[in-house]
């Protein structure tokens, strides 16, 4: 699972004037593509459409520009499956305890709950 708050532009401390893209401590396109489950020739056409220059090395994209890098990490966002991203949403005790009760009783539609509850849950899943 992917969730896009962990894309990173880092500043390299290896190269100067240098970023690079970092997801959770991986900024390989091996890695990335793992992650991300988007293919390792698209990721390359995607750090060099946006001025990348790959570093034989260290086998990393470096961009001169953040504003690149981050290009960069706005179109792996826009190119993830949605059975692959993930995002964190947190409920209240009594909504866990509506969900949880909703589970048990799928099939009966007995549930009792205040609307204020309910409505704060579908606002959470909505945004």
């Amino acid at each position: 699972m992917v969730n896009d708050k962990n894309f990173i532009v880092r500043a390299s401390a290896k190269k100067e004037k240098c970023h690079y893209i970092d997801y959770l401590g991986q900024y390989t396109i091996r890695d990335l593509s793992g992650s991300t489950g988007i293919s390792e020739s698209d990721l390359t056409k995607f750090f060099s459409e946006n001025n990348g220059s790959f570093d034989d090395e260290l086998q990393v994209y470096y961009f001169n520009s953040v504003n690149d890098a981050n290009a960069v990490v706005n179109t792996i966002i826009k190119n993830i499956k949605n059975e692959k991203r993930e995002r964190a949403i947190y409920f209240t005790e009594p909504e866990i305890e509506y969900i949880r009760r909703a589970l048990i009783n799928e099939v009966s539609t007995t549930l009792h709950i205040e609307n204020r509850i309910k409505d704060e849950i579908f606002k959470k899943l909505n945004s």
